[in-house]
């Protein structure tokens, strides 16, 4: 059986080179494709190189379908691409070699197969936006739209230009909404380490002594103590339900009709509702304004908005706007039926309709509400901390009650035993 000499890179993204026996290139790319590995090279030992007519395009069609499932590129990394490639093009350089030049200087592995993958397409008569579009989850319907608005105009710089601005915006908005939520979520995990350790280990070394004594334990002391049983005799049983439990809610989340639900539940959860709705508005209405600017049809330009929210919710409203524009109503009419835009933004639709300035009203719309985010930030700074620790004060405050509680009886008790 021949032998071959291949090259991939792991799950981490680390270089591996290794050696495997098989009928065929085929078999051996099936093999390594089972085992999650993006393939660089696959050489029959004594060959130079594989054919390009042959193997090399097997090989390319799966590290595309490798890479579009599950080499997602950082936000940040698609940024610094854009903002790049948008200066390079701008100065007058050829579309190919800003590609092929950003795909040799990434440090993502991932990223430089993609773009060199690009790069050959562009250059084999492909144009730039279908090529992008071969990698959805890096490149999405806005980018890849933009890009294809871009080359019908002949205005690749100054939209690209405007891509930057736009990823930049979502860059720094994600990361104000992020580090909002990161803070409780954090805490409330070691809390809850905590207390699987007091009920655990702590609650079993107070019931030996209790038994000891052989008093008679207060109700709340007793629940305490056999959800500590219960939970160290059905451990397993436990964990297993608890992240069966999760895993169906994370399944039926990820349906269309759960993930409705989800976003919608979201929308009332106190305090973060408010916040994640204005982040959600926001690039809304930024997508929606770089699109209208860059000259896409106000219903196309709605759709991919609509998408690029992330939000069902807000989707389907999208979709009601779309039916109601498509019938001849107004746009602010459109949005004001749906019931979930604030009347600031019906508003201010509303008057750059009427001036023929909506791009830049729904800028301005974007600019007010990315202020309201950090001003929501910067309030929940100040608010989740005490919130946080009145919240671990009562859990906590109230196992350690529990478990104390019999000890106020402790003359009793050792009455009891005499």
């Amino acid at each position: 059986m021949p032998k071959y000499h291949y090259e991939v890179l792991d799950a981490d993204g680390s270089v591996r080179h290794g050696e495997m026996e098989g009928e065929n290139p085929e078999r051996v790319a099936d093999e390594l494709q089972k085992k999650g590995l993006v393939i660089i090279s696959i050489n029959r030992y004594g060959d130079a190189a594989v054919q390009k007519s042959g193997m090399t395009a097997v090989i390319d069609s799966i590290n595309q379908r490798l890479i579009m499932g599950n080499g997602k590129v950082k936000l940040q990394t698609l940024l610094q691409f854009t903002t790049q490639l948008a200066s390079m093009v701008g100065a007058g350089l050829h579309l190919i070699r800003v590609v092929g030049s950003l795909a040799d200087d990434t440090t993502d592995k991932r990223f430089k197969i993609m773009l060199q993958d690009i790069k050959d397409s562009v250059e084999g008569g492909e144009s730039f936006s279908d090529a992008l579009a071969k990698y959805p989850n890096t490149f999405t319907t806005v980018y890849v739209n933009l890009v294809k608005a871009a080359e019908a105009t002949g205005d690749m710089d100054i939209i690209l230009n405007q891509l930057a601005i736009y990823l930049d915006k979502t860059v720094k908005l994600r990361s104000r909404v992020k580090s909002a939520m990161t803070y409780p979520v954090v805490v409330l995990g070691f809390a809850f380490i905590a207390v699987l350790v007091l009920i655990i280990k702590i609650v079993p070394v107070f019931e030996k002594t209790f038994a000891k004594l052989g008093a008679d334990l207060p109700l709340p002391t007793l629940i305490l103590i056999n959800i500590s049983t219960f939970m160290r005799e059905y451990f397993f049983f436990t964990a297993c339900l608890f992240g069966g439990t999760i895993f169906i809610f994370w399944r039926f989340f990820h349906t269309q009709h759960g993930r409705y639900l989800w976003d919608k539940i979201t929308m009332t959860i106190p305090v973060f509702g408010p916040l994640i709705w204005k982040s959600v508005l926001t690039r809304f209405l930024q997508t929606l304004s770089i699109l209208l600017r860059s000259g896409i049809s106000v219903l196309e330009a709605f759709r991919l908005a609509g998408k690029a929210s992330d939000h069902k919710v807000l989707e389907k409203c999208v979709y009601k706007c779309m039916d109601d524009i498509r019938d001849g109503k107004p746009i602010s009419s459109a949005m004001s039926e749906t019931k979930i835009f604030p009347d600031i933004v019906l508003r201010m639709v509303s008057s750059g309709e009427e001036a023929g300035t909506l791009p830049d009203m729904l800028e301005k719309i974007t600019n007010y509400f990315e202020q309201q985010v950090q001003a929501t930030v910067d309030a929940l700074s100040s608010i989740i901390e005490p919130f946080l620790i009145v919240i671990l004060g009562v859990v906590i405050g109230s196992i350690i009650v529990a478990i104390f509680m019999p000890i106020f009886k402790l003359g009793e008790a050792i009455k009891g035993i005499k």
